[in-house]
Order: structure tokens, then sequence, then C-alpha cells
């Protein structure tokens, strides 16, 4: 799409402040022309008027309105945008730019799969070793251990084990946690889970003991706003412990007595 500059001096040029209104509808229409066209040498009258969509004798009015402001050059028969190669710059077309930059692109998307190719394949050819299919066959009888079945007149049968992947342990906190909603202790967290429980960090013993408190306490008659869900619970610990401190205050008699003492006095 071909654009034009409009410079924000015009707000200050006496000559465009002075137009009528549809002189100035045509003056924004005939730069855009000289802008699709890129000069500034507008075409027939009878072709601007159809661009224009007005009658080519009211266009002649309007014309020398603007020449009379200094915007339009007549030039023999034809009309001229003025100052338009001061204005309207070549170099405001990005066409030359994008081409550039597609360019550049291309050349590093080349130069990247080069240099990865090049260092990739001989670590990859020298680190892989191709086993022939006999050879690991002999490897695993020989790591994995058999026994001939009962009744099979000393017949021997090969049976393959499956290593397992270790797991690692659930940290002990977390199952703590997650008894407080009724999970079971076997139930593996989410990856979601302990990336919000390492998050939290050490967590001093004594807040550890209040939050199972607040969160293994009857549900209050009024409404139960401790969290539902584990993951929710970490992302929000701080104002959950919060909020537990300030349910442990109101939950214990003396503590909430000096309270309201402190308010009278």
């Amino acid at each position: 799409m071909t654009w034009i500059r409009l410079y924000t001096d015009i707000l200050n040029h006496t000559g465009v402040q002075r137009l009528s209104a549809l002189a100035f509808k045509t003056l924004v229409g005939l730069w855009c022309i000289a802008g699709k066209q890129q000069h500034n040498r507008l075409p027939p009258a009878s072709e601007v008027a159809w661009m224009l969509r007005t009658e080519e004798a009211a266009l002649s009015a309007q014309f020398e309105e603007l020449e009379h402001a200094g915007l339009l050059d007549r030039e023999g028969a034809d009309w001229l945008v003025h100052n338009w190669q001061d204005r309207q710059q070549a170099s405001d077309s990005s066409a030359g730019r994008v081409r550039a930059y597609r360019e550049r692109k291309r050349e590093s998307a080349d130069h990247v799969v080069c240099n990865v190719t090049n260092a990739v394949t001989p670590t990859v050819t020298d680190a892989v070793t191709v086993t022939p299919q006999k050879e690991r066959i002999e490897r695993e009888k020989e790591r994995t251990p058999y026994s001939p079945p009962a009744g099979d007149g000393g017949g021997v049968s090969l049976q393959l084990v499956p290593e397992r992947t270790k797991e690692k342990p659930i940290p002990a906190g977390l199952i703590r946690i997650g008894r407080w909603f009724k999970r079971r202790e076997t139930t593996r967290p989410s990856e979601k889970e302990l990336r919000a429980y390492r998050a939290v960090g050490e967590i001093d013993p004594e807040d550890f003991a209040l939050m199972e408190k607040y969160y293994l306490a009857p549900a209050p008659g009024e409404g139960d706003h401790r969290r539902h869900d584990l993951s929710t619970l970490l992302n929000n610990w701080p104002g959950e412990l919060d909020r537990a401190r300030r349910w442990e205050k109101l939950s214990t008699p003396d503590r909430r007595s000096v309270d309201e003492l402190e308010l009278v006095q």
C-alpha cells in the first residue's frame, strides 16, 4: 500500500488554514493522487474530477483557490502539487527496506543451518555407535537372569525384565500438605505443584503448623474462604498464611479479649 507524509505543521500553515472545507478535501485528494503516481504532475482535470468524485467545473474553482494559497503550481496546461519533492522523499518507500530485511533474514537463516549442520553432525556421528542386533541380544542375555519354566523338560525361556525409571521421592512437606486435601501419600504431585512448592522455599515450622491447624479446622458456618486446590494454595502461600494468622487471632479467646480491651482503651 502506497502512503504519503502528512506534516503536523499544516496546523500553522496560513494558506492551508484559510482554505474552504471543500478545497481542503480536494487538497488531500490531490496529495493522494501524487503519492500514488510517485510524482507531483497531476493528470488532466477530467481524470482528477473522476478520481475525487466531483464535477470538473467545481474542481476548476478549487484549483484556483489552492493556487492562490500557494499549494498548487501551474505549468502551462498542467497542474503540479507545490513542493512535493521536498515534502515527499523517495526514501519514504518501504519496498526497498523490506526487500533488504528479507534478504538479511534469509542469509542469517542459511548461516545458522550451515553452522548447526557442521557443528552437530560430527558430534552425533562420533558419539553414537551402531550395534548389530545380534550383539545387542547377546548382551541382553548376559545381563538378564532367566530360569527354565516348570514342566518344560529343561527347556530355556528367556524373559527380558524392563528397567524401571527411578522416581524422585515426594517431598515430605508436600505429602503433609496433600493430607489437608485428603490426598493419598502415594499420589504423585504434578510438575506444576512441584514447581509451586519449590517456589515457596523453606517454610518455618511454626507457620507450617499454623497452616495445618487452619486447613484441618472445621469449616466456619458463614463461609469457607480456604483454598480448595493444592496448587492454588502454594501459589498464594503468603496471603493464606496471613489469613491463617488472623483466623488464629480471632479463634483464640484470650487473644481476642486482649484485642477488644485495647480497642476499648
